[in-house]
C-alpha cells in the first residue's frame, strides 16, 4: 500500500543520506592536495590541532578560524559555528558547548575515526566542504518506477542516487584529535 511505499522512499533517502555523509568524512579525511599543490591540512596553515577536544583545544581552534589567511593573504576572522565530532566524543562535545552557552552546532559523523573533531566556520560566510550534485539534476535521488524486460507482476523500483563530497579550501575548518 501507500504507506509500505513511503516507508520504502525514506528508507531509501536514509540510504543515500548515509552514503552522503561517508562521502564527506572521505573528504574531510582524505587531506586532499587542493589546486595549489598543497595538502588541506597543515599547522602552518592554522588549521591543526594536535590534541583531544576539551575547554582548552576548542578555543584554540576558535582563535585559529580567526588568524588563518584568505586567499589574499589577509587575516579571515571567521567565527565558530559548527563543530562535527566522532562518536565517541559527540557527549562531551554536546556538554562543552552547552556549558560554555556556545551558538555553535554540534553534529556527529559516524565513520570520523575515534577523537576526531573538525571546527568549521559558517559556510555561509566560508564554504569549506561541497556536496557534489550532478549538472542539470533537479535532485540528488532519483527514484523511478522500474518496468520489467518480460512479464512480470512484481512491481520495482529504479534509484540512481548522483551524490559526492569535495574540500573547497583550507580556510574556514580547523582539524583537531589524534
Amino acid at each position: 500500500g501507500q504507506r509500505g511505499d513511503l516507508q520504502a522512499h525514506a528508507g531509501i533517502g536514509a540510504s543515500a543520506a548515509r552514503v552522503e555523509a561517508r562521502l564527506v568524512v572521505d573528504a574531510l579525511e582524505s587531506n586532499s592536495v587542493l589546486d595549489d599543490g598543497a595538502v588541506t591540512f597543515r599547522s602552518d596553515y592554522s588549521n591543526v590541532v594536535e590534541d583531544a577536544l576539551d575547554a582548552t583545544t576548542l578555543g584554540q581552534a576558535m582563535a585559529l578560524l580567526r588568524i588563518q589567511n584568505t586567499a589574499a593573504g589577509q587575516r579571515a576572522d571567521l567565527r565558530a559555528r559548527h563543530l562535527v565530532t566522532a562518536p565517541d566524543i559527540e557527549y562531551s562535545a554536546r556538554k562543552l558547548i552547552a556549558d560554555a552557552a556556545m551558538d555553535v552546532v554540534v553534529s556527529t559523523m559516524a565513520n570520523l575515526p575515534a577523537g576526531r573533531w573538525y571546527l568549521l566556520a559558517d559556510p555561509v560566510a566560508c564554504p569549506v566542504v561541497g556536496n557534489l550534485r550532478l549538472g542539470g539534476a533537479k535532485y540528488p535521488l532519483l527514484v523511478e518506477q522500474w518496468v520489467a524486460p518480460f512479464h512480470s507482476d512484481n512491481a520495482g523500483v529504479l534509484v540512481r542516487a548522483d551524490l559526492g563530497a569535495c574540500i573547497m579550501r583550507r580556510t574556514g575548518i580547523v582539524r583537531g584529535g589524534a
